[in-house]
């Protein structure tokens, strides 16, 4: 591919793993020219190389200091997407604020059941006003986690309940026994 290329314009150029005399591999930036005689047949090629090795060191370790700041910074999005906050000693409120799906509301029932666990909390308030669209999916896992609440212990107050919730839980004919359930956060507390 090199040759053909080299052959039909005259030059070539690309990065080439190369092994030094020392026997140590190198990343060398290579340019090949071809050198024509005075009849136009090729007559030598003119190899120039860079060793970029450092270079292509110091770029993969920025890409992986990269990717460790974007793994903190995603388990910091986690953790304030999901917040549980005491109100009390025995009062717990978890306002869900933004779009839901499964991984999120996995990250949901976790991080309820932790701090239901470590706080001992008797009431678990799940606000879900800022929950734009709860369809049947959504609405399932939400009550899953306030069914696994209520194995702890806990009393779940289900609060921020729009009517077009209201439908969707009707809808899916969903389990209500035992959750408390208000339209506004203010009437849960």
């Amino acid at each position: 591919e090199r040759e053909q290329q080299l052959l039909a314009t005259g030059y070539w150029d690309g990065e080439l793993d190369m092994t030094r005399s020392d026997g140590k591999t190198v990343v060398v930036a290579s340019r090949w020219v071809l050198k024509r005689n005075p009849d136009g047949q090729p007559d030598a090629v003119l190899q120039i190389d860079t060793d970029i090795t450092a270079r292509r060191q110091a770029e993969a370790a920025e890409a992986r200091r990269q990717e460790e700041i974007i793994k903190a910074q995603a388990l910091a999005i986690e953790e304030l997407s999901t917040p549980l906050i005491p109100i009390t000693d025995e009062i717990l409120v978890m306002p869900l604020i933004g779009m839901m799906d499964s991984v999120r509301a996995k990250q949901v029932m976790t991080s309820l059941l932790d701090g239901l666990a470590t706080s001992r909390g008797k009431f678990a308030i799940l606000d879900i006003t800022g929950v734009p669209v709860v369809d049947t999916a959504v609405a399932n896992a939400i009550l899953r986690a306030a069914h696994a609440a209520r194995l702890l212990g806990t009393e779940v107050i289900l609060t921020g309940i729009r009517p077009e919730v209201a439908q969707t839980l009707v809808h899916i004919d969903a389990n209500l026994q035992n959750i408390t359930t208000r339209g506004t956060l203010q009437s849960g507390i």
